[in-house]
């Protein structure tokens, strides 16, 4: 496993938004980005560093604590991460229908309405020990509710559909 350590790479974000990776001995990588291995469990650690090639993503090797890059390496690292794993918040569920299995979810978010269908509920509604809950629906899309006490009392019968 290649360990991409402080001080042993360089990542810069070119004026078109590409995000580069120059290693310490002078290997440039272009088109770079960051995945969470762990994203719940250790978020911060184990970020999985890749670019595109001409024929699939290539892994160059995992950062395991970001914590010891430079202020505006780290800056860098979490923008690029928290632009990957944007997750808006359902601020409110107006209808859940359920028709053979699969769960069409309309609600309200912090970003507007949207409508999304859901299967297999053990592996696509993940409850963290915060109290938030993510949902990943058929199009690998992920929504976050805070606290399902903070939705409308309408709401929380709604939800109740899905934990049935």
């Amino acid at each position: 496993m290649n360990y991409i350590l402080p001080g042993k790479a360089n990542f810069e974000k070119k004026h078109s938004g590409m995000l580069i990776m120059t290693a310490d001995d002078g290997k440039l990588y272009e088109r770079v980005f960051f995945t969470y291995l762990f994203p719940f469990s250790y978020p911060g650690s184990y970020i999985s560093v890749s670019y595109i090639t001409d024929t699939a993503p290539e892994e160059i090797g995992i950062i395991k604590e970001i914590h010891g890059f430079s202020v505006e390496q780290r800056k860098l690292i979490e923008s690029e991460i928290k632009s990957r794993y944007f997750i808006p918040e359902i601020t409110d569920i107006k209808k859940i229908l359920v028709v053979s299995g699969i769960y069409e979810c309309n609600v309200v978010t912090d970003r507007g309405e949207k409508t999304f269908l859901l299967t297999n509920l053990g592996e696509n509604v993940y409850s963290k020990d915060d109290g938030n809950i993510i949902i990943t629906d058929m199009e690998h899309c992920r929504y976050r509710i805070v606290s399902v006490k903070r939705l409308p009392v309408k709401a929380q019968w709604e939800f109740d559909k899905i934990l049935i």
